[in-house]
């Protein structure tokens, strides 16, 4: 039995010389694809002027995105500050509220901002600021940059609050990040 290698012997040479017609490429002309987005490394729940995160590695004047998570949401810009670990600098840390919300994998920042009150909470962006807008009264926001938008929540449970982020609507299948703020004193359960 025969076999007919004139195909395959052509298409080897087609690989092989390639399109000589085609601009060549250089190193340089590679395109920068951006990291891809770690909602770990940059979503972190916050309250007054104290940023929790699970990045130990943020650089003092890092731009943050702050969506104030009450009704209706509002976003506010501010920069990360220096890291804190007492609670006369950061709510989160203190008395009884310590040793629950100090963990081993989260790095709390003071936040530079002039338009946080106190009592603010919410979730905090690090990454170059966010465009969003605010719809029935919530924050949505691309933080992919692609055709699905994020949204943002809190809730209370029995002793503290509930943040995540959602995938176009809130509370349907599973949140792409949360967090959870320890209060050390009973609270109403908002959360569905």
């Amino acid at each position: 039995m025969a076999i007919n290698l004139s195909p395959l012997i052509a298409l080897l040479l087609v690989v092989a010389c390639g399109n000589r017609d085609a601009p060549k490429v250089r190193a340089t002309d590679t395109p920068v694809v951006a990291a891809a987005f770690s909602y770990a490394d940059h979503l972190g729940w916050w309250h007054g002027r104290c940023l929790a995160i699970s990045n130990d590695h943020i650089t003092s004047g890092t731009p943050v995105t702050l969506i104030v998570t009450g009704t209706p949401q509002v976003v506010r810009s501010a920069k990360v500050g220096e890291h804190v670990n007492s609670g006369e600098l950061c709510a989160a840390l203190k008395g009884g509220r310590a040793t629950a919300n100090a963990k081993p994998d989260i790095s709390f920042y003071a936040l530079q901002a002039d338009s946080i009150e106190t009592t603010d909470m919410g979730i905090g962006i690090t990454s170059t600021p966010i465009t969003s807008t605010v719809v029935n009264g919530m924050v949505e926001a691309s933080l992919l940059q692609d055709q699905h938008k994020n949204v943002f929540t809190t809730c209370a449970t029995s002793e503290g609050m509930k943040f995540a982020v959602w995938v176009d609507k809130a509370y349907v299948g599973e949140p792409l990040w949360s967090g959870y703020y320890y209060l050390d004193y009973d609270t109403t359960p908002t959360c569905p």
